[in-house]
Formats: structure tokens, C-alpha cells, sequence
């Protein structure tokens, strides 16, 4: 899921950087644009599960995610296990 993730936000950035695209390929970095945003969301919350927490949790590290982040790697929270 990490690589996908990868491949989606590079097309993007590529895409971006191109003077003019032709509407083949921003629809390819609109699409990997929506991917890779599906994707994140899916990681965020699975990091929440795995921690513990619930889908709430999963938000704010959608929203706020490198404050969440903190909060995890400091508090005590413990990991529980892959969910």
C-alpha cells in the first residue's frame, strides 16, 4: 500500500510540474490525486486501530497528522499489533 501511495503522489507532482498537460494526463494525476488521498486516509486510520484508538483517533491524524503523531510516540499509548 506504501509504494501505491508513492507511485500516486510522484505522478502528481510530475503532472504538476508539466507546462501543459495534455487532459490525458491530468485526469491520470487527478486519479492518483483521489488515490492516494483514499490511501492515506486508510493508513490513518489503521494507525489508530493499531494504537488502540478509534476511528476519532483516525481523524485527528487525518487532519492534524504529525501533532497525532506525537501524541501517540509520547503518551502512552502502546501498540497493540498490526490491525
Amino acid at each position: 500500500m506504501g509504494v501505491v501511495y508513492l507511485i500516486c503522489v510522484g505522478v502528481t507532482s510530475y503532472v504538476n510540474g508539466v507546462q501543459e498537460p495534455s487532459s490525458t494526463l491530468a485526469a491520470v494525476a487527478g486519479v492518483a490525486g483521489l488515490v492516494g488521498t483514499v490511501l492515506h486516509i486508510m493508513q490513518s486510520i489503521k494507525l489508530a486501530k493499531s494504537f488502540g484508538k478509534g476511528v476519532g483517533y483516525g481523524i485527528f491524524l487525518i487532519i492534524l497528522g504529525p501533532l497525532a503523531r506525537v501524541i501517540l510516540g509520547l503518551g502512552d499509548s502502546e501498540y497493540i499489533g498490526q490491525y
